[in-house]
């Protein structure tokens, strides 16, 4: 029986304290879709304790996790970083993680950049308590990028589901989503679109790194692609045809 629409709460975390301009995507809509299906459960937590492994605080489901409770972050990066008041944490071997106990672990564009993926969802499952939830989301289809290992241009939802459910998870729901126009943009120009190119293509500048030199001879090359960009659906279609990331929410 689905849930009826999921109320607003009040938090103590909100898009402004986490220094990230909320925005409406494809990204956001799906989570926030994917957790209507359990907000019944976390809003009974007067606090929701909340792991992040790879990323950061400007997590956009940060900000929807915030909308339903008050939540208590931790971070844990997959790689060494100059930070105190984050944990390191290699996905890659089997970590004793006895103890945590958190409600809810959040792991976005990171799977990709792991060479062992069973293990890292055996981390995920030693993070959490008994009936604490799972977010995991990574690329369908990519292009080739560091940060700084990389492995994988993308997973399908049924890889997600297959290493969740070896490691003692119960799958809630799971799938992809993507535009046409970001799939073009991703492999014709190996870039990520911002959600004001997303909109508007043909008027938009293109940052990338390097020189200046470099920026304006790119925005003069991609001048053509941004009419193929202007007549590719910026629709979430919902096809493979289209879909540029995979994600799945499980139970413990």
């Amino acid at each position: 029986m689905p849930y009826p629409e999921r109320p607003t709460y009040h938090s103590n975390l909100s898009a402004g304290g986490l220094g990230y301009v909320y925005r409406v995507n494809s990204r956001i809509l799906t989570f926030r879709n994917a957790i209507n299906h359990i907000y019944q459960a976390l809003a009974i937590a007067e606090t929701l304790k909340v792991a992040v492994v790879g990323g950061s605080p400007a997590e956009p489901e940060l900000v929807e996790l915030a909308k339903t409770n008050r939540i208590e972050v931790h971070f844990f990066g997959v790689e060494e970083i100059s930070n105190e008041n984050w944990s390191l944490l290699d996905l890659n071997h089997q970590t004793p993680l006895n103890g945590h106990g958190f409600d809810f672990v959040l792991c976005s564009q990171v799977l990709e950049h792991i060479w062992h993926v069973p293990n890292a969802f055996l981390n995920f499952n030693r993070l959490l308590r008994i009936g604490g939830h799972l977010w995991v989301a990574c690329p369908f289809s990519n292009f080739y990028h560091g940060s700084p290992d990389f492995y994988s241009t993308g997973y399908s939802p049924n890889f997600i589901d297959a290493n969740a459910k070896e490691s003692g998870f119960q799958r809630i729901t799971s799938g992809f989503h993507g535009t046409r126009r970001d799939y073009v943009a991703r492999h014709l120009l190996n870039i990520w679109l911002t959600e004001k190119q997303i909109m508007h293509p043909m008027t938009s500048y293109y940052g990338i790194p390097g020189s200046f030199f470099n920026k304006i001879f790119f925005n003069f090359r991609v001048i053509p692609y941004k009419f193929l960009l202007l007549i590719s659906s910026k629709k979430n279609l919902g096809d493979i045809f289209s879909a540029t990331e995979s994600y799945g929410l499980y139970r413990k």
